[in-house]
């Protein structure tokens, strides 16, 4: 569960570059919806399930999924730099 809460702390950060993401994986959502859930976590579920009629546990699913998948990049180490001996 730390994981999912440290994933979605970066999605809620950096809303304004996944939201795009977000309405790709989710089509019906709006321009204005996304702009106006701004990262909120409990928004967007509540959205999930107004659009997509899916349980409490499976919106869970998904956006911690996606939440994981977004927020890879962030986690990643950089490249070790090749250093001359």
């Amino acid at each position: 569960m730390k994981d999912a809460a440290r994933y979605w702390a970066l999605v809620e950060s950096n809303w304004k570059q996944l939201a795009g993401q977000a309405k790709a994986q989710w089509g019906k959502f709006t321009d204005e919806e996304l702009t106006a859930i701004a990262g909120r976590r409990e928004q967007f579920m509540g959205k999930l399930q107004e659009h997509y009629a899916l349980s409490t546990l499976e919106v869970e699913r998904q956006m911690a999924q996606w939440a994981r998948k977004a927020s890879e990049p962030w986690f990643k180490k950089p490249p070790e730099k090749d250093t001359p001996s």
